[in-house]
């Protein structure tokens, strides 16, 4: 409650603390069975920690087309007015250099951006960001942040539009 009720005040502003979660992982992403069910992810924010919103980040949203739907309509399921608010998002879960990154939208029915490209006489599936990320994310209304930076799912910066990801992950 505490939390909740400070302000902050600068200029003509006021800006108020709002808690949640931008990287949470379910059982639909191979690291996120330890974390529980899409349900349970849902009902911690609300009943124990008493999140404003949460962002499911499943990688490259399970991989599945059932996963991304469900994700989607749990975001309206679980929305109590203004007071939780489900972010729709996932993790685009592409090696170095490409990095992986949480992507985010505003709104729902955005899919979630093949993470292959095709290249070569061979055909090889070549692992792409910025080219096609970047392009995917002004056309949707998206943003992206990068996350775990310090480990092999890092992020060369010089593949980085500033507009278009804003934020880093510091922790996780």
């Amino acid at each position: 409650a505490r939390i909740r009720q400070h302000l902050i005040r600068s200029g003509d502003r006021t800006y108020h603390i709002y808690r949640g979660d931008l990287h949470r992982h379910t059982e639909n992403s191979p690291d996120g069975g330890a974390e529980g069910s899409l349900l349970d992810a849902y009902r911690y924010a609300l009943d124990a920690a008493a999140m404003d919103y949460l962002m499911v980040t499943d990688h490259n949203d399970g991989q599945r087309e059932y996963d991304w739907w469900q994700r989607e309509k749990s975001n309206d399921l679980f929305r109590v007015g203004e007071a939780f608010v489900g972010l729709y998002g996932y993790e685009r879960s592409v090696g170095y250099p490409n990095g992986h990154r949480n992507v985010f939208f505003t709104k729902r029915g955005v899919r979630p951006l093949d993470i292959f490209e095709r290249r070569g006489p061979g055909g090889q599936d070549t692992p792409n960001s910025g080219e096609l990320l970047y392009p995917y994310l002004r056309i949707n209304g998206g943003i992206c942040f990068s996350h775990t930076s310090g480990t092999g799912m890092g992020t060369d910066w010089r593949d980085n539009d500033p507009q278009l990801e804003p934020l880093v992950e510091i922790f996780q």
